[in-house]
């Protein structure tokens, strides 16, 4: 069978490199399997047969990024390319990484560890594809199953539970019938990987196109360990809100009725992100349109993109269009009304002008600016003035 594909240069320079020395070199994984899909892979994988210290004779830059267990990071057209030893795993201990790796001239074998099937083909330099495991004709079926048992896979590693949702979610493919019940019955597994790699995966699931297939996870109680309990049917409903993590990581936390911040903790959430988490799940008070004046007021304090992933979440919380919301947003928009500090016709030093002491001027600011919120037309320097005059300036 012959695949031969467009692959970068770069990648068909350190194949022909490897091989220029008498080694196997091969593509392998996801990169792979993208190319057997039709899909421009995001980044390519090489397993070789030399040892990683030759890999290191062989090229100019090379970096013993992951020499332990046989990966050497090499530059090459300014690209970095992983370039690992072919290998079979010792006995797994920790449900997360092998306690020993021995290095093997044999790719079957080396393919034989992986996950899933769809994930273990590999293809040499001409195109050729060494499928042992019948990965290209799932592809075409759209399945996704373990190599071998499900049980062992996911025993060996539990992170390849949350793997497998995340191909689920991101592709257009469906778990095979025993794969996906032994990744519910053992996702208690789970307590024993690492919460910033959880994280990850359940990120790259939620934003995925078919994100509402973790549905059924999640209602198992398979996140339990992070605070996320239980889930509404309303969660089917996430294709429906736009693709950002904040968005969908944020109507996830509602469909559970969870407490944001303890799951935010419990993932060890960057604080940007519980920042816009908690700005979407504080403003789902928005049952119906939300008015100019209000749209201005947030505006004021957070980003537009904020306010767009907001909208999107209401519309899907509330099954309603927010028309009226999105035309004052546009409006807004294309006549630059005033909503920040910065977007006022008077500033401090035209304050200090006209007499105004030092310790007032943020106060007064603060007044003017929810003047010309609520009335755009005010937000010209004379008017502002006569306000101040009018208002402060006896006071002081």
């Amino acid at each position: 069978m012959n695949n031969n594909m467009n692959i970068p240069s770069y990648i068909k320079y350190c194949m022909d490199t490897v091989a220029g020395y008498g080694y196997q070199i091969y593509l392998v994984g996801g990169c792979v399997r993208d190319m057997l899909m039709g899909v421009l892979p995001f980044d390519y994988d090489l397993c070789t047969d030399a040892a990683p210290s030759c890999i290191m004779d062989m090229f100019e830059i090379a970096i013993p990024t992951g020499f332990k267990h046989g990966t050497v990071t090499v530059v090459v057209e300014k690209q970095n390319v992983e370039i690992t030893a072919m290998r079979t795993d010792g006995e797994y201990l920790d449900s997360r990484r092998p306690s020993f790796v021995e290095y093997t001239s044999d790719i079957a074998s080396d393919l034989s560890r992986r996950d899933f099937t769809v994930n273990a083909i590999a293809m040499d330099g001409n195109g050729n594809i060494i499928d042992p495991f019948g990965g290209a004709d799932d592809i075409k079926n759209k399945i996704l199953k373990c190599v071998g048992e499900p049980s062992e896979r996911f025993s060996e590693d539990a992170l390849r539970i949350m793997r497998l949702f995340r191909f689920m979610c991101r592709l257009p493919f469906e778990a095979e019938e025993k794969t996906l019940e032994t990744a519910f019955v053992l996702s208690e597994l789970l307590v024993n990987i690492s919460i910033e790699r959880i994280y990850i995966e359940l990120i790259k699931a939620l934003t995925g196109e078919y994100a509402y297939k973790l549905y059924e996870f999640i209602k198992n109680g398979a996140l339990y360990f992070v605070g996320i309990e239980a889930v509404s049917e309303d969660f089917l409903k996430i294709g429906e809100i736009e693709q950002t993590k904040e968005a969908r990581f944020a109507f996830l936390l509602y469909c559970a009725n969870a407490d944001y911040m303890a799951v935010c903790n419990a993932l060890k959430t960057d604080n940007l992100t519980k920042r816009k988490v908690k700005f979407i799940l504080n403003n789902l008070k928005y049952a119906d349109e939300i008015s100019s004046v209000e749209l201005k007021r947030l505006l004021r304090m957070h980003e537009i993109s904020d306010i767009i992933m907001l909208v999107s979440v209401l519309k899907t919380v509330y099954s309603r269009e927010y028309t009226q919301t999105l035309v004052e947003f546009e409006r807004i928009a294309a006549n630059n009304e005033p909503f920040s500090l910065h977007s006022l016709a008077v500033d401090g030093n035209d304050i200090l002008k006209i007499g105004i002491k030092k310790e007032k001027i943020s106060g007064i600011l603060e007044h003017l600016l929810e003047i010309v919120i609520n009335d755009p037309s005010k937000n010209n320097y004379d008017t502002l003035i006569n306000i101040i005059g009018e208002n402060f300036y006896e006071k002081v």
